[in-house]
């Protein structure tokens, strides 16, 4: 199964709008997350912290990792 990192600064709960688009937009390309993709969420509380979980992205060997912005 592929993981998708998804990297954004601010909490979930500041974020719920990107999460529900990004989950539809994959679902309108046939990924739904849990059955055929696996998402790894990151939220940052600064652009330092930013680094460091993109980092941990890259060392999971994610597929992709997205940052809508």
């Amino acid at each position: 199964m592929p993981v998708v990192g998804f990297l954004r600064p601010g909490s979930p709960e500041l974020n719920a709008h990107l999460v529900t688009a990004f989950r539809k937009g994959m679902g309108e390309t046939g990924y739904t997350e849990g059955r055929n993709v696996a998402v790894e969420y990151r939220w940052a509380d600064n652009d330092h912290q930013l680094t460091e979980l993109a980092a941990d992205l890259v060392r999971l060997r994610v597929a992709v990792i997205a940052t809508p912005r």
